[in-house]
């Protein structure tokens, strides 16, 4: 290992058939994040099972809340320094944090209205992103993730979501009829993802400091924290069941500054 690369960051992601694509909506947000802030990074692939003794073993405390799995990525190890011993944190909002603590500007970027725009990530992770789950990821999305994992981290999601969904491959098949009935996958993802859609509207109309004209959070040109955590949940739809998704989108006029947000951030910062 070089020494450039000794120096880098460690950022885990979850492990899949995509790899090295970063499919989760939780590791994208960070992923998307580090792109952006143009810190290096190298990237490791962990399977689901591997994730709570890989952790545990970097002395990462266990989250508390009931709601989330002890242990989860998205995850940083941070190099030692001359001052500093090596050490691991754990969580989105954790690492974004602690990355603002790197460079001022960092902090701008990520939250350029402070905090309102931390209280925006939040929002979207409290109240979007389930409503998001409620209105047809949780059955049209989760279930069909299997598939595009490795065969281990595919029996962990099968065997961890059995005693709350049942069968993955039952919900599956309910899924793919449903989606007849209704006229394809795409109508069932525009009803899915109009929770996004409307977040976005709402944005539009703050009378926030640094409001551009554009089509990000807050009509900014550039995107911000909470951005990421949008692309990342349209995206998992996307690596998992395929660009209807992000067709989806593109055929409302509503969604199409979401479709387009997607397709800027997953552009590089000098491109977009």
């Amino acid at each position: 290992m070089s020494a450039s690369t000794a120096e880098r960051l460690i950022f885990y992601d979850v492990l899949s058939e995509r790899w090295p694509q970063t499919w989760s909506p939780y590791t994208m947000r960070i992923l998307l994040t580090l792109k952006h802030l143009n810190i290096p990074y190298t990237h490791i692939p962990v399977s689901y099972p591997n994730i709570k003794p890989l952790l545990s073993s970097l002395d990462v405390p266990a989250s508390m809340t009931k709601a989330a799995p002890a242990y989860t990525l998205p995850a940083i190890t941070i190099p030692a320094t001359a001052t500093t011993s090596s050490h691991t944190i754990m969580g989105s909002m954790e690492i974004a944090r602690y990355l603002c603590t790197l460079n001022p500007s960092h902090a701008t970027a990520l939250f350029p209205n402070a905090a309102e725009s931390t209280a925006a990530a939040t929002e979207f992770d409290d109240k979007v992103f389930g409503n998001v789950m409620m209105e047809g990821y949780m059955q049209h999305v989760l279930p069909f993730t299997p598939l595009i994992l490795d065969p281990a981290g595919a029996e962990y999601i099968e065997e961890s979501k059995r005693p709350f969904l049942g069968s993955l491959k039952e919900c599956r098949e309910r899924a793919l009829a449903e989606e007849q009935e209704m006229g394809g996958l795409e109508k069932v993802m525009e009803k899915a993802l109009m929770p996004v859609v409307e977040f976005y509207e709402e944005s539009g109309e703050l009378q926030s400091q640094g409001y551009e004209g554009g089509v990000f959070y807050g009509g900014r040109q550039l995107p911000q924290f909470v951005d990421f955590w949008a692309v990342a949940l349209v995206m998992w739809g996307v690596m998992v069941r395929g660009e209807v998704v992000l067709e989806a989108l593109d055929g409302v006029v509503e969604g199409s500054r979401i479709a387009e947000v997607v397709r800027r951030c997953l552009t590089s910062p000098e491109a977009r």
